[in-house]
């Protein structure tokens, strides 16, 4: 199979088997697909989430993860995708690790499709990968972006 045919199976596999409105694509300008994915992270027990030293509660769902990507011509045959990360719930820090995971996973895979790896990782891996624990503080979360937002200015 080419290139164009192993990302065209790969994009329809992934449209038919994510829930509805979770995974949006097209084509840009140069004739690569871009890709849009929100992945449930699973939470195998609850997560206090705290807002304040003196203010916590409790959550079993945490917002997706957005994940970003485009597939170069050359993919999967040559050249990995090129991710990029969204979330509200993590800091910088955690957003470039997670990255970097999918690109190390990608490398490790290279010749091979992997955007469905790269769901289960973000899915099912993770916490681990963070090493969060059962805890997400927003205070920290809220310094970072500020952090970040400012340095953009």
């Amino acid at each position: 199979m080419t290139d164009s045919e192993d990302q065209e199976d790969e994009i329809l596999a992934v449209s038919e088997i994510l829930p509805p409105g979770s995974f949006r694509y097209q084509k840009n300008k140069d004739g690569l697909y871009v890709g849009h994915i929100e992945i449930n992270v699973d939470l195998t027990n609850s997560m206090t989430v705290i807002e304040s030293p003196d203010s916590s509660f409790t959550v079993k769902y945490l917002p997706p993860i957005q994940l970003m990507f485009t597939l170069p011509a050359n993919y999967p045959s040559m050249k990995p995708p090129e991710p990029s990360i969204n979330c509200v719930w993590l800091t910088m820090k955690q957003i470039q690790k997670l990255r970097q995971s999918l690109i190390d996973l990608a490398q490790e895979y290279l010749g091979n499709v992997v955007l469905f790896l790269w769901i289960n990782l973000l899915q099912q891996e993770s916490l681990e990968i963070l090493e969060l624990g059962n805890e997400i503080d927003l205070h920290v979360i809220r310094a970072d972006k500020s952090a970040g937002s400012e340095s953009k200015e």
